[in-house]
């Protein structure tokens, strides 16, 4: 068990790959912060992981989430081992479409929110030697237009 008593963040961890990561945390031992926006989704899966998983549910549109998800950690394990950045937008507009305020929306959600939870966790990944994981995506890869967004907030 390589994360036995290791306490993980995993933003977007209500479902799809978050979700995968939060169950793998918790089978190795560990212990997890979820996090997401629809508190029910959130709740059935701390439900069913137990008593070494905690919620927080923040938006990650609001420039204080990054710190309530690390004093939420902290409050709940004492420590943060791992932060795991993986929750992202995935607005399907093409280039033709794309509005001011879904890019900026993008950009804080998929790049500047990763690097404010890494600023805000940064001491208490420190004091344990701990380590950070920035999800990519396959989407990166590739080049519908429908995407145009995303790529460009992925790609810094």
């Amino acid at each position: 068990m390589r994360l036995k008593n290791k306490s993980v963040v995993i933003t977007g961890s209500t479902s799809g790959i978050g979700k995968a990561i939060a169950e793998k945390v918790i089978a190795e031992g560990g212990q997890v912060l979820i996090h997401g926006i629809v508190a029910e989704e959130g709740q059935e899966l701390v439900k069913k992981l137990g008593a070494n998983a905690k919620l927080c549910i923040a938006d990650l549109k609001n420039s204080d989430s990054p710190k309530q998800i690390v004093e939420s950690a902290l409050d709940a394990f004492g420590k943060i081992d791992g932060l795991v950045n993986n929750a992202a937008t995935f607005p399907r507009d093409n280039l033709l479409k794309v509005t001011e305020k879904s890019f900026g929306e993008t950009i804080v959600i998929n790049l500047q929110a990763a690097l404010f939870l890494i600023q805000a966790a940064y001491p208490a990944l420190k004091e344990q030697k701990g380590s950070v994981l920035n999800i990519g995506s396959v989407n990166d890869c590739f080049s519908p237009l429908i995407m145009v967004i995303f790529q460009t907030s992925s790609n810094f």
